[in-house]
């Protein structure tokens, strides 16, 4: 008999955590586990969703689709139920996949849940810093404590989002530390030359893209030759666009949109940028990495987890856009550059391997078992 685990989160487009699952279920499954994916899922999302879902089940993981019912999901709570009762493991995924999971989970099942980030509007203002959570409390963090309890295993994708949930309540002895694992891909092999900088990111307020643009300023203002491109939306896109018009670079910056799949614009990029007030981890910059191009960005958590500043990539103090302007210079580098790209890539190789994280997750799984 199968080993079984079903995965449960809401599902709204494909986002870094996302990534991950499309990493992770398939590892999963090719391992001898019966791996199931629930997912619910708003109504106006079901076509962007599909394709996900597919590549998902052509790779063997059991897909369950639900339409989200109201904004909290308590609808969907008695079909949810039936659906969960027969699993030994839920984990879940999210903060609507963790509340379900914890309200539903009976006894003798085994809850594990995934933490892949915090509140978008805390770390805009204070990061992944800890100190300031009795200055922010709303349904979120309300959310967060309330699910601890019932969480048999805790598994948190860096060490900026464990110190997080550890003042939120949750037992050290609880928490296993698995970073986000990536495979580097056979088209990654070939690295081009430069012809941009690249940002992947929605156009969000933590995510600073307000940084980026006087990063950017600085860095032509300073002889920085190379275009601008950027692969996201968000609501600070108008204010961004305007920074730039301002400047008189708005010929010199690209707003491509969301795209379907961003990563074949990394092996024409110098570099990634990154200008978050910190991250869950931060895919992209594993992305990166393994398409050979050095990562440029601020040293906050959990960024400064995957970049070695120096060594695949460059980190400077928040929010100094200076440095990080001069750091943009100095890797224009070509030698440079690419010493800094072979190191990144075989970091992902070695420290954040895909093996690594399904051998990880397994040993977890395998000791919750009866």
């Amino acid at each position: 008999m199968k080993k079984k685990v079903i995965h449960i989160q809401k599902l709204a487009g494909v986002g870094g955590a996302e990534k991950h699952l499309g990493i992770l279920l398939p590892g999963l499954v090719a391992e001898g586990w019966e791996i199931h994916y629930l997912i619910v899922e708003p109504k106006s999302w079901k076509d962007i969703n599909e394709p996900f879902l597919r590549t998902l089940a052509q790779q063997g993981v059991h897909i369950h689709r639900s339409e989200l019912l109201d904004p909290i999901g308590v609808l969907n709570i008695p079909k949810l139920q039936s659906q969960l009762n027969s699993y030994p493991i839920i984990h879940s995924h999210l903060i609507h996949g963790d509340l379900w999971a914890s309200l539903l989970k009976k006894k003798g099942q085994h809850l594990i849940s995934t933490k892949h980030g915090y509140d978008e509007k805390y770390q805009s203002k204070w990061g992944l810093n800890p100190e300031y959570l009795n200055n922010h409390k709303n349904i979120y963090q309300w959310i967060c404590r309330k699910v601890i309890p019932a969480e048999d295993k805790i598994i948190c994708i860096s060490q900026g989002l464990k110190n997080i949930f550890i003042a939120l309540g949750a037992e050290p002895h609880k928490i296993k530390l698995i970073h986000y694992g990536y495979t580097i891909p056979t088209s990654y092999t070939e690295r081009k030359s430069p012809e941009y900088w690249l940002f992947l990111s929605r156009l969000i307020p933590f995510k600073r893209p307000d940084l980026l643009a006087d990063t950017y300023i600085q860095y032509r203002k300073s002889g920085g030759k190379l275009p601008l491109y950027l692969a996201g939306d968000g609501i600070l896109k108008s204010a961004l666009q305007k920074q730039f018009q301002v400047a008189g670079l708005n010929k010199e910056v690209h707003f491509l949109g969301r795209l379907p799949d961003p990563t074949p614009l990394l092996s024409k990029a110098a570099g990634l940028m990154i200008t978050s007030t910190s991250e869950g981890f931060g895919l992209v910059a594993l992305e990166a990495m393994a398409a050979g191009i050095p990562v440029l960005g601020f040293d906050v958590p959990a960024i400064n987890e995957s970049v070695v500043s120096d060594r695949n990539g460059y980190l400077v103090p928040f929010p100094n856009t200076d440095l990080l302007s001069q750091a943009l210079l100095k890797t224009e580098n070509n030698n440079l550059r690419e010493q800094l790209g072979d190191a990144g890539r075989n970091r992902v190789s070695t420290v954040f391997s895909t093996q690594k994280m399904i051998s990880e997750t397994l040993e977890l799984y395998s000791s919750l078992r009866p």
